[in-house]
């Protein structure tokens, strides 16, 4: 199975079949810590990457009747198409988010931290990092992990300076430079990224 998973779609008036812009889009699914976002463009089109697993979805737009779609199950790519009827009506219960547990104490000859959005201070959950070192082993060029809910680290680290990447989709690239690890030391590198 793929690392990752995309689901996209496109949002439409449910009487003229026109594309519908600004329609917000809300995903959640179990172990997130809180519910990715974005917002439809002016061809009505949406995106998102995401683990592969079981997701929920809401559409909301002022003026037409909010939709729910849940046990959307995502492997490597699904097309959800919505059309929104218009009028009024109660925004669906999302799934309640349940409070993330506390991150692990960092371990030792490690770089961990948190990802999260600049603007909003939410979570990232679809982020990728990596490090580079030239105290890595001659054959390894660099290390990559996801980051979990949020929350990334790279574990037994030989000592040395390190330089960090984090990639997201919707995002700028982050790059950080200097980063040392002590032996028997954790080094904390939180991790803030720009909207794109």
């Amino acid at each position: 199975m793929s690392a990752y998973a995309t689901i996209l779609g496109t949002v439409t008036d449910a009487t003229t079949g026109a594309p519908l812009g600004e329609v917000f889009v809300q995903v959640w699914t179990n172990g997130m810590s809180a519910p990715a976002t974005t917002y439809t463009n002016f061809d009505g089109a949406y995106s998102f990457v995401l683990f592969p697993g079981t997701y929920a979805l809401e559409f909301t737009l002022p003026g037409y009747v909010p939709v729910m779609v849940q046990n959307v199950a995502l492997g490597v790519e699904v097309v959800l198409n919505e059309a929104l009827v218009p009028g009024d009506g109660p925004i669906p219960p999302f799934p309640p988010v349940p409070s993330p547990p506390p991150p692990p104490p960092p371990p030792v000859n490690a770089i961990s931290g948190t990802v999260t959005d600049a603007k909003s201070s939410s979570p990232i959950a679809f982020a990728q990092l990596e490090v580079q070192s030239p105290a890595l082993p001659p054959n390894i060029e660099g290390i990559g992990v996801p980051a979990n809910g949020g929350y990334y680290q790279f574990l037994d680290l030989p000592p040395g300076t390190y330089e960090l990447w984090c990639v997201a989709e919707g995002y700028a690239t982050y790059q950080q430079s200097g980063i040392v690890v002590t032996s028997g030391e954790a080094t904390v590198v939180n991790v803030a990224m720009e909207p794109a």
